[in-house]
């Protein structure tokens, strides 16, 4: 059904463009027919049915009925890898993982071999940038504590990346 989207939280759906993908905010409403992603505080929200929410029309986030398989290639799932939260490929083809129904996902379909999206919660713009094969965390810019020190790699708590702040 659609839902009202309670105070405290924020509704994302995804858009593509070409090896990018970007969060785009939905406000008021989330239609029956979209698969968003959610942010907020730890804690319980109410979400009210409601009527006439409009389906976003680019949206490239699925969801799946619980049959959806992914077999390592194009199948991503949001989940943790190195305690780094994003969409990260799901299954090998030696060993298929179903995603359970209700979760979203993204069918990538880009030629570049991709490792995953990671997720840029950011005041002026919401994206998910894609981490290429072969490269480290560490060559997409300097990480940095809130003290100003220089790290070899995200610590647990705010991180800034590129100047951006990122939460561990």
């Amino acid at each position: 059904t659609d839902v009202t989207i309670p105070t405290g939280v924020k509704a994302y759906a995804g858009e593509t463009s070409g090896t990018k993908l970007s969060l785009k905010e939905l406000t008021d409403a989330i239609s029956k027919e979209d698969a968003v992603i959610l942010q907020g505080s730890e804690g319980f929200y109410s979400f009210v049915p409601t009527t006439g929410a409009n389906k976003y029309t680019d949206n490239a986030l699925q969801g799946s009925d619980g049959t959806v398989q992914g077999s390592g290639n194009n199948i991503y799932a949001l989940s943790a890898k190195n305690e780094e939260v994003g969409f990260y490929p799901v299954g090998t083809s030696e060993k298929p993982v179903t995603i359970p129904a209700g979760k979203a996902y993204l069918q990538y379909t880009g030629g570049n071999a991709v490792k995953g999206f990671t997720f840029d919660f950011d005041d002026d713009a919401t994206g998910i940038s894609l981490m290429e094969e072969g490269r480290s965390q560490t060559e997409y810019g300097a990480i940095y504590n809130l003290a100003g020190q220089r790290i070899n790699k995200m610590q647990r708590g705010i991180n800034i990346v590129n100047g951006k702040k990122i939460l561990k």
